[in-house]
């Protein structure tokens, strides 16, 4: 719960962190995606375990970040808004937000339809062979929580694409 804890003193009003590079540079305010979407994971695990008072401090912090979100960071299918997407969807059901859950599942429809028919992801031309696995992890995860079958074909194309990928 320190951790939680850490987090809910870091966020700024919006419940965005600053982004803080390997070489201690920033890229200003954001809400962190990888951060946001264990963090609520955790939540859902631990919250009925937590004392009362710190439930509700993080179901508050937890709320403000979640809704930034779902009001700025779903705008166009990418490998970060796709992680987001999977994160509102445990926020809706943790936090009992049913619309952020509807709205997470359209996006990560959205998500899926996106795939090449060869079974990866493009950022402006070709294949993010890398940024590939934060696409399966976000599907992964929410079909691991929904069992949404629409995002199973994308799934099965991302295995078998990189199943027989390799670098030159």
């Amino acid at each position: 719960m320190v951790g939680g804890d850490a987090l809910i003193g870091a966020q700024d009003k919006q419940g965005r962190w600053e982004f803080r590079k390997k070489d201690n540079s920033t890229w200003g305010k954001h809400f962190d995606p990888w951060v946001y979407s264990r963090w609520i994971r955790t939540f859902a695990l631990i919250s009925d375990a937590m004392p009362a008072e710190r439930r509700e401090r993080w179901q508050k912090a937890l709320e403000l970040g979640y809704g930034g979100i779902a009001k700025s960071e779903l705008t166009r299918v990418h490998n970060i808004s796709s992680h987001h997407a999977m994160g509102l969807y445990v926020a809706g059901k943790a936090l009992n937000h049913p619309e952020w859950c509807e709205q997470a599942t359209a996006f990560l429809i959205r998500v899926a339809d996106a795939q090449d028919p060869a079974g990866f992801w493009s950022e402006n031309v070709g294949p993010v062979v890398h940024y590939d696995s934060v696409y399966i992890d976000a599907l992964g995860t929410y079909y691991g929580m929904a069992h949404d079958t629409r995002v199973l074909l994308a799934l099965e194309r991302a295995a078998a694409f990189h199943s027989n990928f390799t670098y030159p």
